[in-house]
């Protein structure tokens, strides 16, 4: 974790590192798709509940539901982001209370074994969900606050396992606030 907050994750099963000519800024992890995960814990820094942003460069040929990070415990309390269990070549991004969840799927896909940035931000309710900087989709939730999970923050898998990706991960960021388009659009402009 080179954010200061320390949430410096457990590799588990095996996710490797890449060197830099295989990532996008410096190594990044591939995961096989089988049983490879990050336990990156549950620190007060990854407890958000009215404004959130994650951001992720992805690479992945798709073909099933594929996790990039989940603290989801079972169906509702938390957030995840990743390729949609229902469209596998596109991105999904997800948020929960403790009574109703929220998903908005990308129109553009990103399981196409290129590298793209998925970036999914809440703010009070509102959610928008951005592929290479640019806003894809967007939707509102029933909730204002995403409730705070008890489950562990998994990288490369859901928090209660079974949904695995088979890809690379690089650069991912959770932040305490919503971005802005703007913003959005320069950590994409920063890195691609």
């Amino acid at each position: 974790d080179s954010s200061g907050n320390n949430n410096t994750g457990t590799l588990t099963n095996g996710p490797t590192w890449q060197s830099a000519s295989n990532c996008k800024v410096g190594s990044c992890l591939s995961f096989d798709g089988a049983n490879d995960y990050v336990d990156v814990g549950n620190g007060s820094s990854l407890a958000v509940n009215s404004e959130l942003t994650i951001s992720v460069w992805v690479k992945s040929p798709g073909g099933s539901e594929m996790v990039f990070l989940d603290n989801k415990a079972g169906g509702y309390n938390g957030y995840d982001l990743q390729i949609s269990g229902v469209n596998t070549t596109k991105g999904a991004f997800s948020t929960a209370s403790s009574i109703s969840d929220k998903t908005i799927t990308s129109n553009i896909v990103v399981a196409d074994n290129a590298w793209h940035q998925a970036s999914g931000t809440f703010s009070s309710g509102s959610m928008k969900l951005y592929i290479d900087g640019r806003l894809d989709n967007s939707g509102s939730a029933t909730f204002s606050n995403i409730t705070t999970p008890t489950k562990n923050t998994r990288l490369g898998s859901g928090s209660l396992g079974g949904v695995f990706l088979n890809g690379q991960m690089d650069d991912l960021r959770v932040y305490n606030r919503a971005l802005s388009s703007a913003e959005i659009l320069a950590l994409y402009n920063a890195i691609r």
